[in-house]
């Protein structure tokens, strides 16, 4: 489940407010696997959608949060999206 809170042609931000990876992994005792295995690949995936776009995911279910907030934004060029991604390194 999931909720909108902005689209534009520059930003995407939305919150998920069910996982079912979250529950699954929860149920099994290990939500750091289900982080490293799921959550973790929004990152590369993000990258490999677009060189200029950036993802700013502050929180997940899988870490204990309400809700995961996911906020996608395009970069001014690649070289400024890089510098983005590696601030938040």
């Amino acid at each position: 489940d999931y909720e909108v809170d902005e689209m534009t042609e520059e930003r995407l931000r939305f919150r998920v407010t069910r996982c079912q990876y979250a529950e699954l992994y929860k149920a099994l005792g290990a939500p750091e696997l289900g982080f490293m295995f799921v959550c973790y690949q929004d990152y590369p995936f993000t990258e490999g959608m677009d060189e200029k776009a950036v993802l700013d995911r502050p929180q997940t279910i899988m870490q204990g949060a309400p809700h995961c907030q996911f906020n996608w934004h395009v970069a001014k060029d690649a070289e400024d999206a890089v510098a983005e991604r590696e601030a938040k390194e």
